[in-house]
């Protein structure tokens, strides 16, 4: 702690050896030029602001991070790059037991010497946690053969409204709009428009964690996708 209960400085050393095997033939040659093992050896400090009123249900506050992950170089290993992340999420009552949430955050990966950025490390989104409605991966920079490999930048907003449908039980419901894109490196940061969905799901606080259902539904929907899915989960919130 830097700041009693508000401010944190965290450090992690991380050793990871990646294996890349048994590709499809139609694999992407991204991916087919990473083929093999290699290893990953960084360091990550990073800042924490929390004022949250609750860890898991919070009705007012704010949660906020900032990292540099820095990988290779001095450290050793097969990569060699720097990974950099923003985050921040504000939540504030309103009338009755609803509660507002809004959370932003974005990432920037770049390399360092002449290696390809790792395919583990590139950015994608889609999911619970980041823009609901698809999958996980589906935004993403694709290749010619229409295969999604991540980008080296992205850009995430949600905004939620929660509020108690049996208080005692811990049940509740939520409503939501997400917004988020992924940019190769010839992108710039707003380059393409945000890929977009709205929805609604369900919240339980159980002893176990908070168990989710929730329903994106895709505001832009292209040629051949579908219109939306459900996600559930049981682990925590943005």
């Amino acid at each position: 702690p830097i700041i009693k209960r508000r401010l944190y400085a965290n450090y992690k050393l991380a050793y990871e050896k990646i294996k890349i095997y048994d590709l499809e033939w139609d694999a992407s040659d991204y991916v087919k030029s990473q083929e093999g093992e290699t290893t990953t050896i960084s360091f990550t400090p990073s800042l924490v602001w929390n004022s949250l009123n609750h860890p898991f249900d919070p009705s007012k506050g704010n949660k906020s991070s900032v990292f540099v992950k820095l990988a290779g170089t001095v450290l050793g290993g097969d990569n060699d790059f720097i990974k950099t992340g923003i985050e921040s999420a504000q939540y504030f009552p309103l009338f009755w037991s609803f509660v507002g949430m809004v959370h932003g955050e974005m990432g920037y990966l770049t390399k360092v010497g002449d290696k390809s950025l790792p395919i583990d490390e590139r950015y994608r989104l889609g999911g619970m946690y980041s823009v609901r409605g698809y999958k996980y991966g589906d935004i993403s920079p694709k290749d010619a053969s229409g295969y999604a490999y991540g980008g080296d930048k992205y850009l995430l907003f949600n905004a939620e409204l929660t509020f108690d449908i049996s208080k005692e039980n811990k049940f509740k419901g939520v409503f939501f709009f997400d917004a988020g894109q992924v940019y190769d490196e010839n992108e710039g940061y707003l380059s393409r428009n945000f890929r977009k969905s709205i929805g609604y799901g369900f919240r339980w606080f159980s002893p176990i964690g908070p168990l989710r259902i929730e329903y994106g539904h895709k505001l832009d929907k292209e040629p051949g996708e579908s219109s939306g899915r459900w996600d559930f989960s049981i682990g925590g919130l943005f």
